[in-house]
């Protein structure tokens, strides 16, 4: 009996050992492979072409916008400025602007976890920084000059999730609204309103409008609006298609129509109104 219980024993105890050394090959396995994904992951970080000052993206188009993705690094050089990033950030790419016309200029970062941007003059010295680390963005807006040349370093505190872009703002639009004095009346009883319209800027609008006729008693009204319409110097055409609100139908004749334009820029919209008596005619 006591033999017999000393060779289980031995057995249980080689079973044991044999768990254990499974289970350790089994943990160093994990390990190297752990260490290959991190090898590989380090291999397949690359450096961005604009790291340095030196290698300065040049922005000749606006607006501009670049993102940096998974492997994507940014490293720091021994002359990047502080400013307000409080000290000497480990993550950033350079850009050089020169200002193609006069305007207010907006440089905007962000990263999951913060960015910063700088912005310095010719001679290189500072001279507007914004640093954010709980919004996750930094903007800087400058009013520049055609021709200036400007430095622009923007800080990554994840350089795989980040955007950078530069461009100018949109001023608040002069407005101009113009509706056409005929207006079409399909055979379905629709009213199809045109006109055109215009900002001194580039920008988009919308344009909203009601047409009335009354005859006699009777009066049919509708409103309606086109939306998201170019709004540019050079003019844009719209049309309007409205049909009947009420139990009267638009017919041929004489219709007044309330119109308002609205166009929509960073530093404020502009609206424009008219009142005008259309003809409405068959097409």
């Amino acid at each position: 009996m006591f033999s017999g219980n000393a060779n289980v024993a031995a057995r249980l105890e080689g079973d044991e050992m044999r768990r254990s050394v499974n289970a350790l090959g089994v943990t160093v396995a994990l390990l190297i492979a752990m260490m290959a994904l991190a090898g590989q992951a380090a291999a397949a970080a690359t450096q961005v072409a604009n790291d340095n000052f030196a290698d300065a993206e040049e922005i000749v188009s606006f607006p501009f916008t670049e993102e940096f993705g998974f492997g994507d690094e940014a490293t720091a050089e021994s002359s990047d400025p502080v400013a307000c990033l409080g000290t000497q950030h480990p993550h950033t790419v350079w850009y050089h602007v020169t200002a193609p016309r006069d305007g207010d200029m907006q440089f905007f970062v962000s990263t999951i976890a913060g960015a910063g941007v700088v912005i310095l003059d010719d001679s290189l010295t500072v001279i507007a920084c914004s640093y954010n680390v709980a919004d996750r963005s930094a903007s800087v807006i400058r009013t520049v000059s055609a021709g200036d040349s400007i430095y622009f370093m923007a800080a990554l505190e994840d350089p795989s999730t980040a955007l950078v872009s530069v461009r100018y703002l949109i001023p608040q639009p002069t407005v101009t609204l113009v509706v056409d004095r005929s207006a079409t009346l399909s055979k379905t009883g629709t009213v199809t309103v045109t006109g055109e319209l215009m900002c001194d800027v580039i920008t988009t609008g919308s344009v909203t409008l009601s047409l009335t006729q009354s005859r006699g008693r009777k009066t049919a009204t509708s409103t309606g609006g086109v939306y998201g319409v170019p709004c540019t110097p050079d003019g844009t055409r719209w049309a309007v298609a409205l049909s009947s609100q009420t139990e009267t139908a638009f017919s041929q004749g004489d219709a007044t129509v309330a119109a308002q334009a609205d166009a929509y820029g960073d530093l404020g919209n502009g609206s424009a109104s008219t009142d005008a008596i259309v003809r409405i005619r068959k097409g």
